[in-house]
């Protein structure tokens, strides 16, 4: 043991701590050992505080804890004033280590201790602080069993798309802990509509992130999405309300979503953002498809589709340059680069042509050929829903419930009254739904007919979704030029030739 100088006024360290991060019960520990350390007419040489650190187990030489010890040895306190027992610690290992390697008198500003009349009582109290907590985690692993079975998941934030409902805020017929959060949940639902449009599963993860990170659109961490991002939550069976089985970590990855066998889920006890349907299928796509964190997505929407109307060959993606001249000088000074279709005939090719104009004539086409055609005769499902009308029930039920919203809202209709109408509308809701999720699984133009802007969807889709649809609706045959000649407003029409698909 250190030796300390002697003092007439023992000179106190005070010691705080809890195991979870609220400045409220460290404050509160604090206040009653210094109130404790001026009745005794001594003086606090310093405070260590361990705030979300656990008195169950070992504390590294990072804590207060570590560093209160390390003051004690170097002679700097005499006295060591903990607020209760159980602040100081619930291991006998850490009594051991403050009364028998080091000698340290322990004094409780509430408790009763004080080691300079024994060791007894504060034994006793960190044995009893002990047992407590194998009693609170015997309890905790019995009410998470409880808990699970009634379709409740762990505590958490939730994944992207909810948030946690705090026990005070949740509904009391269903206590669910996850609630929607509508800004959120719409990424969710871009995310599956479109990977599930793109027969392309790889390359449309890609597509399906730059496009999230396009319109600013952020991860909860803030950061931007990626590929191992979108596929984690397409395998996610949380956002199909299914809780997957409780089991404890071995790490053996079988807890990973790709191991995950649907049918060893429940039902969750909260709102779904997508159709199981629609999980399965996005699962059923991803089942044979590897992670892929080096390979590029498609950027243009013409590469692999288009071809050469000469010689009949692939149009492929290019960047081609083009030299400024300087206005003063009229000398070329700088290269200019700008995205471009070429024919990749083995060779030279046949052309390069500027491709952001030949994408926006492509683009026109199709947009006015959707708002004009009959979706009928653009659909190529066998024995399919009628999707104009599933559309139409789907706006009805929603305006059926948003009457009884406002009827119950009004006083007009007691909510366990309308409970029964509202269920009947939610299964219809879910039907509907069930059926459209099937249809724009198998046709990427299905979601057409509930759309009114058709502009406006065809400028907010993944570019995955636009070339599918370009591949469905036509063959591009891109026809060379000509030397010294530039694709004009003009001229593109008569050189980018357009061939209907049945």
């Amino acid at each position: 043991m250190a030796d300390k100088p002697s003092a007439s006024v023992s000179r106190v360290a005070i010691y705080a701590r809890q195991s979870i991060l609220e400045d409220q019960g460290i404050e509160q520990q604090l206040a009653d050992c210094r109130k404790a350390v001026e009745e005794r007419g001594w003086r606090v040489f310093d405070e260590f505080i361990d705030n979300k650190v656990s008195g169950s187990k070992e504390r590294g030489a990072a804590t207060q804890w570590a560093k209160m010890l390390q003051a004690y040895d170097d002679g700097l306190f005499d006295v060591l004033m903990i607020d209760r027992p159980d602040r100081f610690s619930r291991r006998l290992t850490d009594l051991l280590d403050v009364r028998e390697t080091r000698d340290v008198r322990v004094v409780s500003a509430r408790g009763g201790v004080d080691t300079d009349h024994g060791d007894v009582q504060l034994g006793i109290q960190v044995v009893l602080a002990k047992n407590e907590v194998r009693e609170k985690t015997i309890r905790a692993k019995r009410y998470a069993v409880e808990r699970h079975k009634q379709g409740h998941p762990n505590a958490g934030g939730g994944p992207h798309g909810y948030r946690w409902v705090p026990a005070a805020n949740r509904d009391p017929q269903t206590q669910a802990r996850y609630e929607i959060d509508e800004d959120e949940a719409e990424d969710v639902r871009f995310i599956f509509s479109e990977f599930l449009a793109d027969p392309d599963k790889q390359a449309s993860m890609k597509q399906i992130a730059r496009a999230l990170n396009d319109k600013g659109r952020r991860t909860r961490r803030g950061t931007k999405w990626g590929a191992s991002t979108i596929r984690r939550m397409l395998m996610n069976p949380y956002y199909a309300g299914l809780l997957p089985p409780s089991r404890p970590y071995d790490g053996s990855g079988s807890h990973h979503y790709n191991n995950l066998d649907l049918e060893n889920c429940i039902t969750g006890a909260w709102e779904p953002i997508i159709t199981e349907e629609q999980l399965r299928a996005a699962r059923g796509k991803l089942s044979l498809v590897k992670p892929n964190h080096d390979g590029t997505a498609r950027k243009w929407l013409l590469p692999g589709l288009a071809t050469c109307g000469k010689c009949g060959g692939p149009v492929r993606s290019s960047i081609g340059t083009q030299r400024v001249r300087d206005k003063a000088t009229g000398k070329r000074v700088a290269v200019d680069d700008y995205h471009a279709y070429r024919c990749a005939t083995i060779g030279n090719g046949c052309f390069q042509r500027a491709g952001d104009i030949i994408d926006e004539f492509i683009s026109q086409v199709v947009i006015e050929r959707l708002a004009t055609a009959d979706l009928a005769d653009l659909l190529a499902i066998d024995d399919g829903p009628d999707f104009e009308a599933l559309f139409a029930k789907q706006k009805a039920l929603d305006g059926r419930e948003g009457e009884i919203a406002l009827m119950i809202a009004r006083g007009q209709l007691n909510r366990e009254a309308a409970e029964p109408a509202l269920e009947e509308i939610r299964q219809e809701q879910e039907t509907v739904k069930n059926e459209l999720a099937r249809a724009v699984k198998q046709d990427p133009l299905a979601e057409l007919a509930g759309v009114d802007d058709v502009e406006a969807w065809w400028n907010a889709s993944t570019l995955a979704r636009q070339r599918a649809i370009v591949g469905k609706l036509m063959d591009v045959v891109i026809h060379p030029i000509g030397g010294g000649r530039r694709t004009t407003a003009k001229n593109i029409a008569e050189t980018v030739e357009i061939r209907w698909k049945d």
